[in-house]
This record gives structure tokens, sequence and C-alpha cells, in this order.
């Protein structure tokens, strides 16, 4: 509720709103920060609503509140408000929250650990906060005008394609072939030529667990954009294929380090619907737990692909089934 009634006022009412401390809004941004959605333009509603939030009159109970929302940033790549996020944290936070920030400095997480460290910073004051971050921004400036040799870990749809054809993942070295099933084609529209190499390879007579393997690294590499969204969908495409529910920690691993984080759009929207489709294949009890925290857009997937006949990627099961 909360979501709908703040992006329906667009940015330009919603910061006006918040300059003057509307009071009928203040439990409304509090509730958005918490829920923390994902959709279109809501980063930008997270940075005015973190930006001018210090005008209301907080409760303990809206700072602990608050705390908690600004806790949820350090676990995920840092996003366009984390900045005046954690401004507003070096005015209102409390020692405890401080504290549990200092916590997550030896997260096991690399971006926990810099997130963790960026926001500390700001437990001296805004401006050692900032100076630390103007900092950090000269040496990534530094480091990407700077020539150097870095390590290529983006795997494309013919890296995919070897992997998953390695003599090792196949019984006797041979690999296995199947007809293809005709209602999956295409299984990715704008990569057609490959489609049938795919449906045709039979991943579920070869050594699962050696395929596993190399899906599980197809998807763990790289972060979610034009390089990486073919060799994504294929790959998961093969986990519904292998019929082994070793496919689902791979995928739940997947949407929690890759996709949840990231605002809703084709890109996104593409990768989520296939890889809970195949959640809901599988239909283990830590899949079910997986679809109940994104019902929402489980079920919106459902409604728009009903009767659709798109192929496989653009297809979604009806989940009233």
């Amino acid at each position: 509720m909360s979501e709908n009634k703040l992006m329906a006022m667009g940015r330009t009412n919603l910061r006006k709103a918040l300059i003057r401390a509307d009071s009928s809004l203040q439990e409304a941004i509090i509730r958005f920060l918490e829920e923390d959605p994902k959709t279109f333009s809501s980063g930008y509603a997270k940075e005015i609503i973190w930006k001018y939030i210090k005008r209301y009159p907080l409760t303990i109970n809206d700072v602990t509140r608050l705390e908690q929302a600004a806790l949820e940033y350090l676990k995920r790549p840092m996003s366009r408000e984390f900045k005046l996020m954690s401004q507003t944290m070096a005015r209102i936070a409390s020692r405890d929250f401080w504290t549990a920030v200092k916590a997550e400095l030896n997260s096991d997480t690399p971006w926990t650990q810099i997130n963790a460290y960026c926001l500390f910073a700001y437990s001296e004051g805004i401006q050692s906060g900032e100076s630390l971050r103007l900092e950090l921004n000269r040496i990534k400036i530094t480091y990407y005008w700077t020539p150097r040799e870095l390590p290529h870990d983006v795997f494309s749809v013919d890296d995919l394609l070897e992997k998953v054809k390695l003599a090792e993942n196949w019984p006797g070295g041979q690999i296995v072939y199947q007809a293809a099933n005709p209602i999956h084609l295409p299984i990715l529209y704008y990569y057609s030529a490959r489609d049938l190499e795919f449906a045709k390879l039979a991943v579920k007579e070869g050594n699962k667990g050696r395929i596993l393997e190399k899906l599980k690294l197809i998807l763990g590499k790289g972060t979610m954009n034009i390089f990486t969204v073919g060799a994504w969908v294929y790959a998961i495409y093969l986990l519904n294929q292998i019929d082994d529910e070793g496919a689902v920690p791979i995928l739940i691993r997947f949407l929690e380090d890759k996709i949840d984080y990231k605002f809703g759009g084709p890109t996104k929207s593409l990768l989520e619907s296939t890889s809970l489709k195949v959640l809901r294949k599988y239909y283990t009890v830590e899949a079910q737990q997986a679809l109940k925290k994104r019902s929402a857009a489980e079920r919106r997937y459902s409604e728009y692909y009903r009767d659709r006949s798109l192929g496989w990627s653009f297809s979604y099961p009806s989940i009233d089934d």
C-alpha cells in the first residue's frame, strides 16, 4: 500500500511533500524504506526519502525501524541512495546501530564488508564519512583510468555450451542428445541459432553432479547485464531440464546474489520469471519457501504470461493449479 501511494505521487510531488514534512506521509515513507521495493523508479523515491526524512519528528521507534532498514543495505551491492542513507544515519542513529555495523566489518560476504566499512565511517560524523567516500571515489577513478589486465569473469553462451559438452559430464564421454521439445522453442528468441543446441542436450542423462557444478559456476559469475543474460537464461533452462533437485539451492543463491536487489526491468523480469518457474517445477520445501518470499512477482508473471505461447522463456505456469 505504501509503495503504491508514494510511487503514484511522482518524484516532484513526493519531494515537495517531504520538504514540508507532510505528516500524513510519515508512516508511509518509513514503511516504504522497510519494504524496500525494487520496482522501476523506487530508487529515486528512496533517495528523496532518506534525504528529507530528518525533517520529521522521529520517535525512538521510528529511528529503530529506520536503523533496521539501513542495516539491510549492508547485505547487497551498494545502490544510489546509500550515500543519503549514510548521511541520515550519521545524524539519527543510536550507539547500538553503529555496534551492529561494526560487527559486519568481518562479514564473510565481500560487499557486506565494503558497505559496512563505508557506512561505519559516518559513525564519527558526516565529515568523516564524506572524507572517506571522496577518497574511495578518487581511488575508483584512478583504477578505471589506469591501463591494466583484468580477469574476465563473464561467461558467454558459447562458454556455457563448451562447459556443458565436456566429456567428463557424459557417460563414456559421449554427449547424449534428445529430440527438441517444440513447445520450448524459442528458448531465447534473440539467440535462436543456439536454441536447438540447448534443447537437444539430454542433460538428465548426463553426470548430473558435474553438470550442476558447471551451471552453478555460470550463474555465480558476473552481474546482471546484456553480456550475462543469454548464458544465464540457458543455464536456468538446463536446470529445468536436468530433473534434479540439486537445481533448487543453485537457483535460490542466484536469485539472492544476482537478482533480488536489482530494480525492476525487462532483464530482471526475464531472469526472475524463468528462475521461479524452475523452482515451481521442483517444488521442494526449500523451493516453496523461496517462492513464498517472491509470491507477488510470481503471481504477476502467472497473470501476464497466461494463455501466451512464446516459447520457454516467455511463459509461466498458472500458480492456481
